[in-house]
Parts: C-alpha cells; sequence; structure tokens
C-alpha cells in the first residue's frame, strides 16, 4: 500500500514531459510515479504553464494526485522501470486518470508562487 509521496527536483530527459514522484509505504521506497504535464495541462485548458508551475502544482497537490497514484498502483495499473540500477513499478497519471478521478482546477491547490507550504 503507498502512503506518502515524495516530488523529485525535476531533472534529466523527463523534466519536460511530467514530474517524477516517489511512492513509499513508510519509509520504504516502494514506487515510481510520472505525472504527465499532458494531465496536469488537462485540468488547466484556459493557462499556459510552465514545467516549473506544472512540478509545483504536482508538489503542492500531491495528497490529492497520491490518491489517484495509489489507486492505480493498487489496480496494477504499472509498468516495470528501470533507473539508477534499481527496477521497480512505475506508475504513469494521464490525463484520463485525473478526468476519470473527477479531479478539476477546483480540487487543486493553486499557489504556485514558489514558496514552500506542505502538501
Amino acid at each position: 500500500m503507498l502512503t506518502s509521496f515524495r516530488v523529485e527536483p525535476p531533472v534529466g530527459d523527463f523534466q519536460n514531459e511530467g514530474t517524477i514522484v516517489d511512492c513509499f509505504d513508510g519509509n520504504e521506497l516502494i514506487a515510481w510515479a510520472f505525472v504527465s504535464h499532458d494531465a496536469i495541462d488537462a485540468c488547466f485548458p484556459e493557462r499556459r504553464l510552465t514545467n516549473d508551475e506544472r512540478n509545483l502544482l504536482v508538489a503542492r497537490n500531491r495528497t490529492l494526485i497520491g490518491r489517484i497514484i495509489a489507486e492505480l498502483y493498487a489496480a496494477g495499473e504499472h509498468v516495470p522501470w528501470r533507473r539508477a540500477g534499481e527496477t521497480r513499478p512505475l506508475v504513469v497519471v494521464t490525463p484520463d486518470d485525473l478526468h476519470h478521478q473527477g479531479v478539476s482546477v477546483s480540487k487543486f491547490v493553486l499557489d504556485i508562487s514558489g514558496k514552500s507550504h506542505p502538501g
């Protein structure tokens, strides 16, 4: 069971495509999730978000997005992904996943000012 989530700093090949989220059961890293920028953009069709703003939205809303990640993980909707010498499950969050879960702009914490907030 996935119980907590930590957003990784944007680096590498994926920084322009989405946000990587570390998924934990207690203190043990169990899986990774990839929240596509397309998924975030679909919730904000009237805005032109930067990559930094998308990453902040994922970080500030990790509880909301974490519930979706946990549901996808529990349903077996993940693939093996090898990185940093380890293979773990990868959950990919798409626009359809957010849409089917009823996620809309009204459910998001919208503060993307860059100041740190608990999520």
